[in-house]
């Protein structure tokens, strides 16, 4: 049987918070999982931290200057190396010139069923695209778009031509590593008003420990599904 988590009484008392790995869309019971994995490799995990300076050393490596954004207090680290992600923009020159409907925080704004954009006869599809105010930056669905838009395209041109139109699905979220595999489908949060996380199956085997994780919404419909899977 599906067992509610957290415990009863504690619903919604979990904060949204990045002070945890994938804090966003996971509930505790997961990202301590996915924390403990990250210590097992001997690395340290700061979440919820703000880098306010960055200055190379004389002897090598980097000075960071850190703020926890929940207490305000800073203190200083010695790294070797940054690896520094800032993730994805679409530049905006392009569509801008050419009229299309633009987001600037997701890209160019298309129909889903046609990936048609607000101008007639251009399209958009993968990163540069965004569907409903989402963007749209994974590789895994580009084949199904591409298809969708020949399609759409040939349906223009003849008129017994079906269109399939295309609906676009969250893809598998993954996290892998030595100490844990983690892979979440549908739209998981951590914010509990949208749905309580279920424990589904908790099991022990000769390989290692799987913890599958559902978040259900109130009407009952299974938003997202999670499983972790850490070796013995």
């Amino acid at each position: 049987m599906a067992e509610a988590w957290p415990p009863a009484g504690k619903r919604g008392t979990f904060p949204t918070t990045n002070a945890a790995p994938r804090g966003v869309f996971l509930p505790p019971l997961a990202t301590d999982k996915i924390l403990q994995a990250l210590h097992k490799q001997d690395i340290t995990f700061l979440g919820g931290h703000l880098v306010q300076s960055a200055a190379p050393r004389s002897e090598g490596g980097y000075q960071l200057t850190i703020k926890n954004c929940q207490s305000g207090e800073s203190q200083s680290l010695q790294v070797d190396h940054l690896l520094i992600s800032t993730g994805l923009k679409v530049a905006d020159t392009l569509p801008l010139s050419a009229g299309l409907d633009f987001d600037a925080h997701a890209g160019i704004i298309v129909d889903e069923a046609s990936l048609q954009s607000s101008v007639p006869h251009i399209y958009a599809i993968g990163d540069c695209m965004s569907i409903d105010g989402v963007p749209c930056r994974y590789v895994a669905p580009l084949r199904a778009q591409a298809a969708s838009i020949v399609e759409h395209i040939l349906g223009q041109q003849q008129q017994d031509y079906q269109h399939q139109a295309y609906e676009h699905k969250p893809p598998m979220i993954r996290l892998k590593n030595k100490s844990i595999s983690v892979s979440a489908t549908g739209t998981p949060s951590a914010d509990e008003s949208r749905g309580v996380w279920q424990v589904i199956t908790d099991t022990e085997s000769d390989s290692g420990h799987e913890l599958v994780l559902a978040q259900v919404a109130d009407n009952g419909e299974q938003i997202a599904k999670v499983t972790l899977k850490t070796p013995h």
